[in-house]
């Protein structure tokens, strides 16, 4: 056999080992799936999303009508909207690879690598939630509002204009 003849069967052979490993269920798959959004519990106040939930990219969180939903956009930011219109928004496109509630009771838009780019600065309140009302999002410790999302809107055009993640200098 000519060189070129081995190499087109042994090239055939690879292939039909490999596609007999899907065929059979035991071959690797090498992508993931994006990560479902962590479970968030319906109340008639809002929706309850409890310390080390993470939303991924084009991931959402709805208020118990569905009018009020936050969600990590593919772009990077983190944006709550109200009957299709944004209130409010992380600042974070380009940038912004998931939302997290962490344990500690702060909401944080961290990048792919883990890097904090926007905070709602409620750290060392363990126990903390999130809840997802009608046209707001609040971060709770027990029934006590730490940070919400009305208290600073910011919609339309930063005021900062174009500096990184929202940070005024």
């Amino acid at each position: 056999m000519s060189k070129l003849r081995l190499r087109t069967a042994a090239l055939a052979s690879a292939v039909a080992i490999s596609l007999g490993g899907i065929a059979a269920g035991t071959a690797q798959a090498t992508t993931a799936a994006p990560p479902a959004p962590a479970k968030a519990a319906l109340t008639s106040s809002g929706t309850t999303v409890l310390g080390n939930s993470v939303l991924g990219m084009n991931q959402s969180w709805a208020s118990p009508s569905g009018r009020t939903v936050l969600t990590m956009q593919g772009d990077g930011n983190a944006v709550l909207y109200k009957d299709g219109a944004a209130v409010w928004a992380s600042w974070t496109v380009g940038t912004g690879h998931h939302l997290s509630m962490q344990g500690d009771g702060n909401l944080v838009v961290y990048t792919w690598n883990n890097i904090p780019l926007w905070s709602s600065g409620t750290s060392a309140h363990s126990g903390a939630y999130l809840s997802v009302q009608e046209g707001n999002m609040v971060v709770y410790q027990s029934i006590l509002p730490l940070w919400w999302s009305d208290f600073y809107p910011q919609v339309a055009e930063h005021p900062c204009g174009t500096y990184p993640h929202g940070i005024c200098p």
